[in-house]
């Protein structure tokens, strides 16, 4: 087993709405990392961006049920 597991968190402050570079996908998931105990260890390992707030929440949403059995 592994000693850590992810968590898909929003992060409103890191959204790109009106940003050319992400254009249709602007609201942003990150995946931060903390232990078994559900301790912090680290944020922002991998991020992906959404069309709505609301596609971003769910994924985080579903993501964390699947990942924290």
């Amino acid at each position: 087993m592994s000693k850590c597991k992810l968590k898909a968190v929003r992060v409103p402050d890191f959204d790109m709405v009106g940003d050319k570079y992400y254009g249709d996908t602007p609201y942003g998931v990150c995946l931060d990392v903390y232990d078994h105990e559900d301790n912090f260890i680290e944020s922002g390992t991998d991020w992906t961006y959404f069309e709505t707030e609301k596609k971003a929440e769910e994924f985080c949403h579903n993501f964390n049920l699947i990942t924290n059995k």
